[in-house]
């Protein structure tokens, strides 16, 4: 995960779907999809996107690479998930964390 502080830049939905569209387009190659096939994630307070792709050259260990954008609290948040199983319950806990239970504190 990386955080960027984007100052008073504001994103719209469009914008991070855009995003995932650039992230993933190195992981089509070799990909079951063949293409960047956004998904709008239901983010608490917030917004996303992702995409996932089946054994993509890029990544040859996992055969799912997820790749996704949140923009919340002012925060950018880019994310990248490896999993060999989107129904395992480690994979499902990361994708609720980052829907409902994460939260951005300012100090």
């Amino acid at each position: 995960m990386d955080f960027i502080y984007p100052d008073t830049k504001r994103f719209s939905n469009k914008e991070l779907h855009e995003m995932v569209l650039l992230l993933g387009s190195q992981y089509v190659k070799g990909s079951r999809e063949g293409q960047v096939r956004t998904l709008t994630m239901e983010i608490q307070q917030g917004k996303g996107a992702m995409a996932i792709f089946t054994n993509s050259l890029k990544n040859t260990e996992f055969t799912y690479t997820s790749k996704g954008v949140i923009f919340k609290g002012n925060w950018l948040i880019h994310f990248t998930l490896l999993s060999n199983n989107l129904n395992s319950d480690s994979y499902q806990f990361v994708l609720n964390s980052l829907n409902n239970e994460l939260v951005i504190l300012k100090q």
